[in-house]
């Protein structure tokens, strides 16, 4: 196997020599051998289940609110005050 110059320095060499290390490589391209691999795809998986859920819980929300008589009042009352000073803001332009 051939490795580059900044996969094993000369400094990485002289102190795993000293401390008397052996190299030990994983096979390449073998995502099945390497153990962070298999760690980031449980951690992937968890999480896209908690987003799918999360989402699910909030799209019932959303749903909620729209339906919400009190909160389509309110919406209606801001949309008009900012209606309101967008007119203003364009009769004073003119």
């Amino acid at each position: 196997m051939r490795l580059t110059t900044y996969h094993i320095t000369k400094d990485i060499k002289e102190f795993a020599k000293k401390e008397q290390l052996k190299f030990l490589f994983n096979v390449p391209y073998k995502s099945d051998f390497n153990g962070i691999e298999l760690i980031f795809h449980l951690i992937k998986n968890n999480i896209y289940k908690e987003i799918q859920k999360n989402m699910k819980e909030m799209t019932k929300k959303i749903i909620f609110y729209i339906d919400d008589e009190n909160t389509n009042k309110n919406v209606i009352k801001a949309y008009l005050q900012i209606y309101e000073k967008f007119i203003e803001f364009f009769e004073k332009k003119l």
